[in-house]
């Protein structure tokens, strides 16, 4: 279980945006072949409302607008946000969760 470390985000849609991009990673289980999916905010716009509201790049994203979004697909992710009008996000810096950034072998 991953808590959210900030208190909620809103954001709301400008004629750009919301002011900050998604990726989406695996996070595995151990050293096993089963993994979850997480979604990280890799940009984030210095002249938006998401970075004034404190949104960074390397936030972990736990819910979207009071859903939980670990183990949603991307696309899944997406049309939560574009549904409405604004986006209210619980999110933690990465480096505050117990996952593991670990680079495949090359």
């Amino acid at each position: 279980l991953i808590q959210s470390s900030k208190p909620p985000i809103v954001v709301r849609r400008g004629p750009r945006g919301f002011g900050f991009t998604i990726h989406t990673v695996r996070v595995y289980y151990g050293d096993t072949d089963y993994y979850t999916m997480h979604h990280l905010v890799s940009a984030v716009s210095e002249q938006g409302a998401a970075w004034a509201a404190g949104l960074r790049a390397g936030d972990l994203i736990t819910q979207l607008n009071g859903e939980s979004v670990q183990g949603l697909l991307h696309t899944q992710v997406l049309r939560l946000l574009l549904a409405a009008p604004h986006a209210t996000l619980r999110a933690t810096p990465l480096d505050q969760t117990t996952i593991q950034v670990k680079y495949p072998n090359k």
